[in-house]
């Protein structure tokens, strides 16, 4: 499914200037955050570069710990993020809290949003990840205010499906991790859109997959669910999963074994278009 023309999605550019005391922090304390917690700076950036993500928090009845996912605006009111952020939460139970324009979702701010509705792809197969994206409509409130300056481009250009290209890509997000880490992140990624891709073997035409490229640092110290995969300034995947490369041959380094799986948003316009 592709639009014919040039599609522009908008992302919202939050005005944080009014609200950049409640909660936000600057780049010096970015960096001592960073610091502190003996994470890799290389691998964060602030949120004024991307300020149209946003840290999504999914809390339950049954679970109390809350799960985290990374989401970003296409409109003042509505996101999108991955339908697996939602598992195991009954309908009713599909509530999100957002919260944006902060490098560290653990900081104490005023820019919360709940949501009215969260809409999963009617499509969405949790066993294997396929039409993994979701929509969430926010309440309106004067807090969330756009900037048109701020957009991002997704034209009608599809990828050739198995042509052994592989791309160049950045994913953010506010990933769930194992290394304490709640500040905005990105990772870089060697992308493809091939059957025959080592841990892609079960591809198909709706996801992208691929690897860590070869970074210094911790190895999968994040993953963005959730947040975009951007090729070439424009963002063409939603973080959906990662899983261990099953091969015969031993790799030393651990980005070598693990891929990872993004939703391809060409395959998803029309059902977002809705």
């Amino acid at each position: 499914m592709y639009l014919d023309g040039l599609i522009r999605l908008v992302l919202v550019a939050l005005l944080l200037a009014h609200y950049a005391r409640a909660g936000n922090v600057t780049n010096q304390e970015l960096v001592g955050k960073v610091a502190k917690r003996r994470l890799s700076s290389d691998l964060h950036m602030s949120i004024t570069e991307a300020l149209y993500m946003a840290a999504i928090i999914i809390p339950s009845k049954e679970d109390p710990t809350r799960r985290v996912c990374s989401g970003f605006f296409l409109h003042e009111y509505w996101l999108v993020t991955a339908a697996s952020c939602f598992d195991g939460r009954e309908v009713g139970d599909r509530k999100a809290v957002v919260i944006y324009g902060v490098d560290d979702y653990t900081a104490e701010t005023i820019n919360e949003v709940g949501s009215i509705r969260v809409w999963l792809h009617p499509e969405y197969d949790a066993p294997s990840g396929a039409n993994d994206i979701a929509l969430i409509m926010l309440h309106r409130s004067n807090k969330v205010l756009m900037d048109k300056s701020e957009i991002v481009k997704l034209d009608d250009y599809a990828y050739t499906y198995n042509n052994h290209d592989v791309y160049s890509c950045m994913g953010l997000g506010f990933g769930k991790n194992i290394h304490n880490d709640t500040l905005l992140h990105f990772n870089l990624y060697d992308i493809y859109y091939d059957l025959d891709a080592c841990g892609c073997r079960r591809n198909n035409p709706g996801t992208l997959c691929g690897n860590l490229q070869l970074m210094e640092g911790l190895c999968l110290n994040n993953f963005d669910k959730g947040g975009p995969l951007i090729c070439g300034g424009l963002v063409v995947g939603i973080g959906s999963t990662n899983y261990r490369c099953k091969t015969e041959k031993v790799y030393s380094l651990c980005y070598k074994e693990n891929y990872f799986t993004f939703t391809y948003l060409c395959n998803h316009f029309q059902w977002i278009s809705k």
